[in-house]
Formats: structure tokens, C-alpha cells, sequence
């Protein structure tokens, strides 16, 4: 009886595990928000350099975590959920890395604005004040402003370099400073000093207050994850049991898992897309 049920059940666990490992990378690639600006070869032919990164590192987690869980679980049927969600892992670290980058970025642009803003009311003009940021300003803006004041060393002018800097930065806030800074270049503002501080007065605000509720909303997003993971947490140790694993490779026990994955991943990108603040708007 029961090498006839095996024999029932080897198409059917080969057929979730193919489904299983696409649905992983499928994941991992729906997770990916770096594909590239299509508008720009180089930065699009990068991007798919790194989906086929990312599609490599999710089967590589696919199959590591399936033969450890196989081997713990003694069930491919049970094995398969955990190495489809595991294989999300790189490219969550990978984003995770980035969100961090651009929120460092972000939260120096005021300490950029105010540097721009000293550097005029000490007499330079508006070339050397931008250029002087990439020597003396925020860090993680440095590379930023120093292509900017190579651009300015050459005899690119200053609306060209600054569209350049707007194109390489891809940011709300500098453009914004772009629009202000060739304002004050075309009509000669005595007020630009004035009108940086404002800015940055403005933007610091703005960032303190959208941290303030992301570390609200930090409490609902983990409670969220907690709960996405708690069934499947019981799940790994009720198959510590044989009586459960027969139980779990029976129709109704794939049907059940097949069917909890399948709303676990509805349920996390959902919030997701909930906990999605957007960029800076000024």
C-alpha cells in the first residue's frame, strides 16, 4: 500500500517542486527594484546583470535549504515551501543593503544644502561652492559632487553639468536644488543663501517626520512578518513527528501547505506595498 502511494505521489512532488523553484525565483525577481532605467543602455544592461544574479543566488539558497530540510524533515513535500521562501533571502539582504545606502543619501542632502549655502555667503561663486561639497561635504554625497566639479573644470557649461549631476543622482531632492541653483545662476539672486537655509530647514523637517512614522509603522510591518512566519514556524516542528509528515504528504496535507504558501506570499507582498512610504517629496 504504501510503495503505491509513493508511486501516486512521485509525479505529483516533482511537479511541486518544479512549480515551487519558479515560483521562488519568481519571487526573488518581483522583489528586485533595481532593473535599470530602460531609457539608458549601460544602466539597463546592469540591472539584468543583476536579475540574473539574483535568479543565480535564489537557486543556489533553493537547493542548499532543500537538501537540508529534506534531510531534517524527511519529506520533499514539506522541504520544498521552506527552500521557495529562503530563496527570496539574498535579494531581501541585497535590498535591504540598498534601502539603507538611500537613506543615508537622503538624510544628507540638508547637511549638502547647508555647505552650498556657506560657500556663497563666503564669496565664491556657484561653480566652486558645488565643487567644494565633494571635498568638504557629506560622504556618502561626495562622488556625486565631485563628478559635478570635473564636469565644471571642463568647459561643459553649467547647465549641462548640472542636468548630468541631476541624471547620475536620480532624486527628487537634487533636482530641486538643481532648479534653485540655475534660478539663482540666470537672474542673478542675492537671496540664494537665504533660500538654501529655508530649504534645508524645510527638508530636515520633512525627513525627521517620515522617520518618525517609519519607525511607527516598523511595529505593524514586523507584527506582519511575525505572523506570515508563525504557521510555518509550527509547521517546521510539527514535522519533527513521522505521524505528521505522513500526514502532510497525504492530498489534503499538500493541498493545506500548497495553499498557506500561496497566501503567505499574497499577505507579505500586500504589506509591502502598504508599508511603502515613497521618496522624498519637495
Amino acid at each position: 500500500m504504501a510503495s503505491g502511494m509513493d508511486r501516486y505521489l512521485a509525479p505529483t512532488q516533482i511537479l511541486i517542486l518544479a512549480l515551487s523553484l519558479l515560483l521562488g525565483v519568481g519571487i526573488t525577481l518581483l522583489l528586485d527594484r533595481s532593473p535599470g532605467d530602460p531609457n539608458n543602455k549601460k544602466s539597463a544592461s546592469i540591472g539584468h546583470l543583476k536579475l540574473i544574479k539574483s535568479a543565480i543566488g535564489a537557486l543556489a539558497v533553493f537547493g542548499i535549504v532543500l537538501l537540508v530540510a529534506r534531510a531534517t524533515f524527511g519529506s520533499l513535500i514539506i522541504a520544498t515551501p521552506f527552500a521557495c521562501f529562503f530563496s527570496a533571502t539574498p535579494t531581501l539582504i541585497t535590498n535591504a543593503r540598498r534601502r539603507r545606502e538611500e537613506s543615508s543619501i537622503t538624510q544628507s542632502w540638508p547637511d549638502a544644502i547647508d555647505h552650498l549655502s556657506s560657500a556663497i555667503r563666503a564669496g565664491m561663486n556657484l561653480s566652486e561652492s558645488l565643487s567644494a561639497i565633494g571635498l568638504r561635504g557629506p560622504v556618502p554625497l561626495r562622488p556625486l559632487f565631485i563628478a559635478l566639479g570635473n564636469d565644471l573644470a571642463t568647459s561643459m557649461s553649467l547647465e549641462e553639468s548640472l542636468a548630468r549631476f541631476c541624471q547620475a543622482c536620480d532624486d527628487p531632492i537634487a533636482n530641486q536644488l538643481v532648479e534653485t541653483v540655475l534660478i539663482a545662476h540666470e537672474v542673478g539672486g542675492s537671496e540664494i543663501g537665504k533660500l538654501l537655509r529655508t530649504f534645508s530647514q524645510f527638508l530636515r523637517l520633512e525627513l525627521q517626520t517620515r522617520e518618525e512614522i517609519r519607525v511607527r509603522q516598523g511595529w505593524v510591518v514586523n507584527g506582519a512578518r511575525i505572523a506570515v512566519a508563525a504557521p510555518w514556524l509550527l509547521l517546521a516542528l510539527l514535522s519533527l513527528r513521522h505521524e505528521s509528515v505522513i500526514a502532510f504528504e497525504s492530498p489534503d496535507g499538500m493541498l493545506v501547505i500548497f495553499s498557506g504558501a500561496v497566501l503567505s506570499v499574497i499577505a507579505y507582498l500586500w504589506m509591502r506595498r502598504l508599508g511603502h512610504l515613497g521618496q522624498v517629496a519637495t
